[in-house]
């Protein structure tokens, strides 16, 4: 299971989307955020995900830029997330 918040978003100087509960285990993963319309955000792999030994899953903090760099703006995001082990949406 993944989490996803927070989701609606709200910017602000220190504002992030932060996806959590990725297992060290899933070596093969691709992240897609989209807007309510559909339209394509940003994409993420496993590269981008950080190491949380406390708690032994791996995270992704996305900083709420698109992929051309500019901010996006506040509202509800959808997250596509695929592995070998099947998708999920969020």
């Amino acid at each position: 299971m993944f989490v996803c918040y927070p989701n609606p978003v709200s910017i602000s100087e220190k504002s992030y989307i932060k996806i959590t509960n990725s297992h060290f285990d899933v070596t093969l993963i691709y992240i897609t955020v989209y807007t309510v319309a559909g339209e394509f955000v940003k994409s993420f792999d496993a590269s981008d995900l950080k190491e949380d030994a406390t708690v032994k899953k791996r995270l992704l903090k996305c900083d709420l830029r698109n992929q051309s760099g500019d901010q996006i703006a506040p509202g509800v995001y959808f997250v596509s997330i695929k592995t070998l082990l099947g998708n999920n949406q969020i």
